[in-house]
């Protein structure tokens, strides 16, 4: 896997981000130059027979699947879907654990 676990390339290739409020570390956190993606897998060689990330985004950004194929036209893809309530608890817990929540609980 790639030394980032999310890093988004595929969603926002060669774009300057500027997203705000609770999601906004998503700015530092993605790779959005080829170069960069690529050194991610360093560690890789030939004897790894599959190398991957973990971006979610990808499953919302119309223009991922076609950066996916242009770059990678062999890959093989694998989408983990949640339930949609355990995912909203985990985000929320997330939020919670690194103090960008403003409501104090879940249920509201």
């Amino acid at each position: 896997m790639s030394s980032i676990k999310e890093p988004h390339f595929f969603a926002f290739e060669n774009q300057k981000l500027n997203f705000s409020g609770p999601g906004a570390t998503i700015n530092e956190s993605s790779v959005v130059d080829l170069q960069h993606y690529q050194n991610l897998f360093d560690g890789a060689s030939e004897k790894h027979i599959a190398r991957g990330e973990a971006s979610a985004l990808y499953l919302y950004i119309p223009d991922a699947p076609l950066r996916i194929k242009q770059y990678v036209p062999q890959a093989k893809l694998i989408a983990i879907l949640r339930h949609p309530a355990d995912r909203a608890y985990a985000s929320y817990m997330q939020l919670m654990r690194d103090g960008r929540e403003p409501l104090e609980s879940f249920s509201k």
